[in-house]
Order: C-alpha cells, then sequence, then structure tokens
C-alpha cells in the first residue's frame, strides 16, 4: 500500500466562497490572513475551524478507501498464502 496515494489536499474557505487568501511570508496558526475577495481577517486556526465539516467529509471519505484497500490486500494475502490448501478458501 503506497501511503501518498492518500496524501490529499483541501482548499479551505471564507464565508463569502473564495479560496484565495493573502498570507505573510512569516505566517503561522495565530497570523492574520485576509480574504482577496471580501478582504475578511481570521486566523488560519480560526478558517480551519470554520471549514470543520468540509474537512472531516474528507477524512471519513479517505479513513473508507484506507479501509477497503487494507482489507483487499489482507485478502489477497491470506488467498496466496494459503493458495493450493483444499481446505481453506476465501472468497474475494
Amino acid at each position: 500500500m503506497d501511503p501518498r496515494k492518500y496524501n490529499k489536499s483541501i482548499s479551505l474557505s471564507c464565508s463569502c466562497g473564495s479560496t484565495d487568501f493573502s498570507t505573510p511570508e512569516q505566517a503561522d496558526d495565530k497570523t492574520t490572513i485576509t480574504c482577496a475577495k471580501c478582504g475578511r481577517e481570521t486566523t488560519r486556526t480560526q478558517l480551519i475551524a470554520a471549514n470543520k465539516v468540509k474537512i472531516d467529509a474528507e477524512v471519513k471519505k479517505a479513513g473508507k478507501a484506507i479501509v477497503a484497500d487494507v482489507r483487499r490486500e489482507l485478502q489477497k494475502s491470506l488467498s496466496d498464502a494459503f493458495k493450493g490448501n483444499r481446505h481453506i478458501k476465501f472468497k474475494l
């Protein structure tokens, strides 16, 4: 399983819907950032909190994909390990 397959990027959006922000070069989670469309000022921490539903939905979707891939790989590994054994069968 290649973990890079699950690297995702989520665009955070302002309450106006814009995803463009002006950010100082030396920014941390408490630095004020400004929406390029409406001028609303917020911090990265507040922006993440405002986009919690969107982030949670993406995390849930990625989690389901990871579980499905792990299950598929485990079934294949077990099937390959017991190949030729007439007493143990796996349904894939």
